[in-house]
């Protein structure tokens, strides 16, 4: 892996900071208890804290993943 420098590590971080603020969706990857993955599209905003919060409806797919799965990460 190459080294980065403190400007290049800089000018990264404010890309991710700008793709953050100008987005209003990101991409939700979730698995079945099966293991079959799922990933879908879903609209989030950002806690004062920098928390992503995700609005999902309970029927759909990627939340019902999210709920039954026991491997979950918090």
């Amino acid at each position: 892996m190459t080294d980065l420098t403190s400007i290049e590590l800089e000018a990264l971080s404010l890309n991710y900071q700008e793709l953050v603020a100008t987005s209003q969706t990101l991409m939700l990857s979730t698995a079945s208890i099966d293991g079959i993955p799922d990933i879908s599209y879903a609209p989030f905003v950002r806690g004062p804290d920098g928390a992503f919060y995700i609005f999902v409806s309970k029927l759909t797919s990627h939340s019902i993943n999210l709920l039954r799965n026991e491997h979950k990460i918090t």
